[in-house]
Order: structure tokens, then sequence, then C-alpha cells
């Protein structure tokens, strides 16, 4: 089926690669754990590796929504009523993820160190502090975008890109 004019196809044309994706992201969202510390034998054999996919899956969600509000969604919708449903079922999302995040990198810190010293000693330490440095102006910026920018979407695009840039460094 063509759409009118622009001569690209609807996405019911390919179901199978809709499937495809699908199967592909989920392989992605398995690797880190598979080929990471989380089955370590150090670890706790069933919690590390569910809190890390965890860890992994709240990350996705947080920046692919992000990066939809930056990139997809201006292109989507107008600037109606779909486009700030849009917006705020993001953001009910978001919230979500960024409480399992917190939850779960709070869970692998303390199945990873046994000593509160190794977070200055060891490389997984140093990391962790950085990633939380990074982690408190994200938690600003998202109650920023939440609260006050909901409605303004140009100035929700910008603070959003800038979520997307310091969740890169992290």
């Amino acid at each position: 089926m063509r759409s009118s004019g622009s001569g690209s196809r609807s996405r019911t044309d390919h179901p199978v690669l809709l499937y495809l994706a699908g199967a592909c992201s989920l392989a992605l969202l398995a690797a880190p754990t598979l080929a990471g510390h989380a089955l370590d034998r150090d670890q706790p054999r069933v919690l590390a590796p569910l809190v890390d996919a965890a860890h992994i899956a709240s990350a996705a969600v947080w920046l692919g929504g992000l990066l939809s509000l930056v990139y997809v969604l201006p292109r989507a919708t107008d600037a109606g009523g779909a486009r700030s449903a849009a917006v705020r079922r993001f953001s009910s999302a978001a919230l979500v993820a960024v409480i399992v995040l917190g939850l779960s990198g709070l869970t692998r810190a303390l199945t990873e160190l046994t000593a509160v010293h190794q977070l200055w000693t060891t490389s997984y330490g140093q990391t962790l502090l950085v990633k939380t440095a990074l982690f408190a102006p994200l938690l600003g910026l998202g109650w920023l975008n939440r609260t006050v920018l909901i409605g303004a979407f140009a100035r929700l695009r910008r603070s959003a890109f800038a979520e997307i840039a310091l969740l890169a460094g992290s």
C-alpha cells in the first residue's frame, strides 16, 4: 500500500520487519548482561543478571524516548493534541524508567562493592562516582522537563537534547 504521493511504504506492508527489529532489540538488550560482570561467580546468581537487565532496559526506555522527542515526534505530528499526549505519555514512562534505573544501579553497586573505600580505589567505583555525578543533573533536567516545560515543546526539545548529551557521557 502506498501513501499519497510520497512513494514510501506503510509499515503494514512488511510486518515481518517489525518482528525482526523487535527480536534484534531484545538481543541487543541482553548482550551487555551476557557479556558483563553480572554473570561473574561472586555475583548473586539470579539477582545480578535480572537487575543488570532492568538497568539496561530502563536506560534504553529513557534514552530512546528522549531521542524520539528530539528527532521523531517533531516530524511525526503537528503542534496539536497528539504531540502533547505523546509527550505526557513519555513523561510517565520516563519517570518509571528513571526510578528503575536508580534502584537497579544502587542494587548493582551493592552487589559489586564490598566496602565504601572501593568507590575511589577501584575502576568500577570511580566509574560509579562519575555516573552518579552525571545522574544528579539528569534528574534536575528531567524534573524541569516534566513539571515546567511539558507544555512548551520547543523548549522541552532543547532540554531533552541536553539530557541526551549527559546520558551519552554516562
